[in-house]
């Protein structure tokens, strides 16, 4: 496009950090720079910053921002640098392709600027190369060495990538107002700030060090230990950005690797004066709809899920951001869900859910974590909700034009799930293997094994489960009345199927749907899915929705399925729309009374997942859908 090229400096190895330089002339105020790289990018004009976050894509589908420079310029010489960090490993929500950055600036239809092999350009030195240490699921840190000296610019090289840029993306993020903490630890050589609550963007600092090469960590976390430090060394996972300091003032602001965190601590190897330790978030541009509630605590619920919604979004939604930073399919269903409402925002809806259908695997199913490289890990049910994820934005948005973008997706999502059903007429569990048949975090439906004491022999092939098979009827009815949109109609009926299901997991004796064939375990997310399946009908479905609410044998919902619960309810009567705000003002007061200001990931809160549960996870925010479902106009 007008010759810019894909350039890099000469080491296209991982975890390279890189600078690129461009002198340009006056600029008008249409001045516009468009830009894609791998890894992630921050862009400066007259130093500046005006521009971040490379979403990680596909290379075919690349994502490509638009950056307007006018507002920013002088009427004379402007220079444009452009910092880029080529990650370069596969993680769990990154797919590693070869190193490169392409950009172009345009003002009033000319082009000005462009990257080709006469960009000047260096290794970002200060950065170690390959330092490629874990942050969970989160990627890589960095180490930033103050001592050393950065490269000298040179003339950039090709990069031989092959990409083809995608026609949508998401609006650009907004920078927020810097963060001001607390500290609550001031020590010679440690110095812990509390902000009160959670937070997402950049750290930053302003440090003086007694001495030259004295190395420091910033961890980050949402949890403080009873000794008052942040959780940071955990499962061979660092919570931390590393730094060696020079002598004397040492100041930093970090552009390319985003934390979630209530929490910052500094722990150096020798004394440290610590002038400011802080965070500038940043996010989704939302523009919030005004609505009040007339219950106190309702408006309390109320605003910290749309505060957890807000923490839960960048170009694309997050689970939590301070652990993860993916977006999985349940969780975006369940922010999508509420945005709708709270934001009455669509655009970042359709453009993931775009995004999302592309990461069909060659299995038929969708990747965990888009654009994620892993082929393990894949949960079946998230495939299922992906289908009742596009129907509800086809429903609420009127946007008809989606389905075509997505139509082969859903083809193929289908067609595994129809050519598994077996003899018995049932879809059994996916391989352990390569899949992780996980609904949610109960026990009984957390893809562990059904007895608890599980072998190398699993025998998940033998075995079926309610939630799978009732998803599977309730996706098959909403994908036919998707495909009748378009005008195609689907032939294939669930109809055998529900009866399967009841045949196979009702328990006629108890009014209760089983979880799976080869246990006595019940939960209300397998029953609430068996009513919305339409499994049962009638007296039996009142018995069911009655049974699963007050049988103490019955497992509760998760934060993250509830809604299914709810839903199931509310279909057999709508009177129970009275133990939907019950529970929620039970459960979602608990937090509050906790002193959350986000909600968490489970009711266990950091307890979960082994001491590491978040406290600020987007698919909890379901309540905000409840309240305007209730009380909107």
């Amino acid at each position: 496009m007008d010759g810019a090229k894909w350039i890099w400096v000469d080491n296209f190895n991982p975890d390279v950090h890189a600078e690129f330089l461009c002198k340009l002339g006056a600029l008008s105020e249409n001045a516009l720079l468009e830009i894609s790289c791998d890894g992630n990018y921050a862009v400066f004009i007259n130093g500046k910053n005006i521009g971040f976050g490379q979403m990680s894509d596909y290379e075919f589908y690349k994502l490509r921002d638009e950056i307007s420079l006018g507002s920013h310029a002088r009427a004379e010489e402007n220079e444009l640098r452009v910092l880029v960090w080529h990650i370069g490993v596969n993680t769990v929500n990154y797919r590693a392709e070869r190193a490169g950055v392409w950009f172009r600036v345009s003002d009033n239809g000319r082009t000005v600027a462009r990257s080709d092999e006469k960009t000047l350009s260096r290794v970002c030195r200060k950065f170690k190369t390959g330092y490629l240490r874990t942050i969970a699921q989160v990627g890589i840190t960095s180490l930033y060495d103050f001592t050393v000296k950065d490269d000298e610019f040179s003339p950039s090289v090709p990069s031989d990538k092959k990409v083809t840029f995608a026609d949508d993306n998401a609006a650009n993020l907004m920078q927020f107002p810097a963060a001001e903490g607390r500290a609550v630890v001031r020590e010679k050589k440690r110095v812990l700030v509390d902000f009160g609550e959670e937070f997402f963007g950049f750290m930053n600092f302003s440090v003086e060090s007694r001495s030259d090469g004295n190395a420091f960590t910033v961890f980050f976390g949402e949890h403080l230990l009873p000794e008052k430090t942040v959780l940071r060394d955990i499962a061979n996972c660092h919570f931390g950005l590393d730094f060696i300091a020079k002598k004397g003032k040492n100041e930093f602001y970090d552009y390319l690797r985003p934390i979630g965190c209530r929490y910052l601590e500094i722990v150096a190897d020798d004394e440290i004066s610590v002038e400011r330790l802080g965070i500038t978030p940043f996010g989704y541009p939302f523009k919030e709809k005004k609505f009040h509630l007339n219950n106190g605590l309702d408006d309390e619920i109320y605003g910290a899920c749309v505060n957890t919604l807000k923490k839960c979004a960048s170009k694309h939604y997050i689970d939590c951001p301070w652990r993860e930073q993916g977006m999985y399919v349940l969780d975006s269903r369940n922010q999508m869900l509420c945005g709708y409402y709270v934001f009455g925002e669509f655009a970042l809806a359709r453009f993931n859910i775009v995004f999302l259908s592309k990461g069909l695997m060659d299995c038929g199913l969708l990747c965990s974590c888009p654009p994620s490289a892993q082929e393990n890990f894949i949960i079946p049910f998230f495939s299922l909700i992906y289908i009742l994820q596009v129907y509800e934005y086809v429903e609420l948005s009127g946007d008809v034009s989606v389905i075509e973008r997505v139509s082969g997706t859903l083809d193929a999502i289908m067609r595994t799930f129809t050519d598994k059903i077996d003899e018995n007429g049932l879809i059994p569990r996916f391989s352990y293997t390569k899949f992780w048949n996980f609904y949610e975090w109960t026990a009984g439906s957390d893809g562990w094994p059904c007895d608890r004491k599980a072998s190398i022999d699993r025998k998940d092939d033998e075995t079926y489960d309610v939630i799978l098979n009732s998803a599977f009827v309730i996706a098959a009815e909403k994908y036919a009345a998707l495909k009748e949109r378009i005008g195609e109609f689907v032939r294939f009926s669930p109809d055998k199927t529900r009866e399967k299901i009841k045949e196979t997991f009702y328990d006629e004796e108890r009014g209760l749907f089983r979880l799976n064939s080869r246990s006595r375990e019940y939960g209300r997310l397998g029953c609430s899915m068996a009513l919305l399946a339409k499994a049962v009908r009638g007296e039996e479905a009142a018995r069911v929705a009655k049974n699963a609410l007050n049988d103490k044998d019955v497992a509760d919902c998760s934060l993250a399925c509830a809604a299914f619960f709810y839903d199931a309810l509310l279909s057999v009567n709508p009177d129970y729309k009275d133990f939907v705000l019950r529970d929620i003002r039970l459960k979602y007061g608990y937090m509050l009374d906790c002193g959350a200001t986000t909600f968490w990931e489970t009711l266990r809160g950091s307890a979960e997942n082994g001491g590491i549960g978040s406290l600020c996870h987007g698919w909890s925010a379901m309540p905000a859908y409840y309240y305007h479902k209730f009380f909107s106009e």
